[in-house]
Parts: structure tokens; C-alpha cells; sequence
């Protein structure tokens, strides 16, 4: 959204309270940005009394943003709280979701070190840090072991912080 600093965008309501129009589009796209933004994963539950803060910050922003009439409040922040839901479901989609079925079928939740080896490797397929190789080369070993039905592990498959010495 390109504007000046202190440019307000007008944004238009229909009769039942939704945004309307490019503008409102627009108004629905930095709403979802101020909730990824602000909101943390962990809360549950948008009525919260420990989001009343946090809303008030989210509000200030809107207006700061946007030419908004304080009677549509309660309107924006039910749709960052949806955008805030929707944004913990994603997250869920992508980084959870398969894990927890890979749990409930084979009773092994083992794809932790795995998930560090992959974070740590580049797109040319080497190791991003040096440092990281010595911890790279036990969890190929204990996947190695694994495989070949050398080594059971139970439960999170986790590196002895003991062992590495860096």
C-alpha cells in the first residue's frame, strides 16, 4: 500500500457494517497484517481480558492508517481476531498438522532433528554454518540406525546436548 506518511485512507461501510470496495479490501489486508503482527499463537481465546491492550494497539493503528468511525471498532477487531485464528490454523496446516497424523499412526513424534537439519542446510544442499556439522553428522547417524532397525527411538528423537561440544 503505497502512501504518504500521513495519508488516511477513506474507507466505506455498507449498511451492515462490512468494508467495502478497494479500500475496504485493503483495510481487511492490513488487519490480517496487525493480527500476525500482534496477536500472540499461544492465546485461544479472542474475548480475552489479556487482548485488551493489544486491541486498543490495534485499534490505534487502523486509525492512524484508516478513516474509520469509532461505531465499526468492534467490527475491525472481530475480523483481526478471525485473521489471528486463521493465521494459528495455517501455521497449524503447514508446520503441525502431518506430525500429529504421523503420531496417531505409528505412535512416533521423531521429526524434530530432522526439521533443525533441514533449516540449517542451503539451497545448494551444504550446511549454512560450520558449526552446525558436527550435530548434522549424530542425527544422520541416528537416522541411519533407525532405518536399518539398529536403534528404536521413543518418543522425540532429541541429540544428547552432552555429547556435542562446539
Amino acid at each position: 500500500m503505497a502512501r504518504k506518511i500521513d495519508e488516511r485512507i477513506e474507507v466505506t461501510f455498507h449498511e451492515k457494517g462490512q468494508s467495502e470496495g478497494k479500500h475496504g479490501d485493503e483495510l481487511m489486508s492490513w488487519i490480517g497484517v496487525l493480527a500476525r503482527e500482534h496477536i500472540p499463537i499461544w492465546i485461544q481465546y479472542w474475548r480475552s481480558r489479556d487482548l485488551d491492550g493489544l486491541k486498543e494497539i490495534i485499534w490505534k493503528e487502523t486509525v492512524t492508517s484508516f478513516t474509520v468511525d469509532d461505531y465499526f471498532r468492534s467490527t475491525d477487531l472481530k475480523s483481526c481476531g478471525e485473521a489471528a485464528r486463521n493465521f494459528r490454523h495455517d501455521l497449524y496446516k503447514t508446520f503441525v498438522k502431518d506430525f500429529v497424523t504421523e503420531f496417531k499412526e505409528t505412535g512416533k513424534w521423531d521429526k524434530r532433528d530432522g526439521l533443525w537439519l533441514d533449516s540449517r542446510i542451503g539451497t545448494d544442499g551444504e550446511l549454512k554454518d560450520p558449526s552446525c556439522q558436527k550435530v548434522s553428522e549424530l542425527i544422520m547417524q541416528y537416522n541411519t540406525h533407525e532405518s536399518q532397525g539398529t536403534f528404536e527411538s521413543v518418543g522425540t528423537t532429541c541429540i544428547d546436548p552432552s555429547i556435542i561440544q562446539t
